[in-house]
């Protein structure tokens, strides 16, 4: 980070760095039969920021905890929106994962009882000095057509009785 110096040698600002930190945290639980198709918001996984210049760029890191019916879930996958529009993701690709941040694969062996975790990262270039809204959204996918199974966020599918924290974190970088 850099002071910029006016011509009497006053500091008149900042060049670089961290202008900024905004964190949403979801205590709680949360269950979602969206699977096979439909993103669905992570509750209290959303946050406002408004960037100082639009030169700046918006860091973004996701901490996500879950768990499901390994059984029927294929898989989960996690993205990030900025408003409406999904920023980060592949733009290639036929899997129901190809369009995510981060996706976690897994196979019947995984218990139940277990919690998984996934990071996610991106720095947007949102050119703009409004107010934008990011959020993390979740989808899963099930082995069979049969229904819908619950994707639960920070919660194990079993019992519920672990409860971590999810986090969704934006750092505005200076130019």
């Amino acid at each position: 980070m850099a002071l910029v110096l006016s011509g009497n040698g006053t500091v008149t600002g900042f060049v670089g760095g961290v202008m900024q930190v905004v964190q949403a945290v979801l205590t709680g639980q949360q269950s979602s039969t969206a699977a096979n198709g439909t993103f669905t918001d992570i509750t209290n996984l959303t946050l406002n920021i408004t960037p100082t210049a639009s030169s700046n760029k918006i860091f973004l890191i996701a901490l996500v905890h879950f768990g499901g019916d390994w059984w029927y879930l294929n898989g989960m996958g996690f993205r990030f929106m900025r408003d409406s529009t999904a920023v980060g993701i592949g733009t290639t690709g036929s899997s129901p994962f190809s369009a995510y941040n981060a996706a976690f694969m897994t196979t019947e062996v995984i218990s139940d009882r277990c919690v998984r975790s996934t990071t996610s990262s991106f720095l947007d270039s949102p050119s703009t000095t409004s107010q934008i809204t990011y959020k993390v959204q979740m989808k899963s996918s099930a082995r069979t057509s049969a229904g819908s199974y619950p994707l639960k966020i920070n919660s194990d599918n079993d019992d519920g009785r672990d409860n971590p924290i999810s986090t969704l974190t934006a750092y505005e970088i200076g130019a």
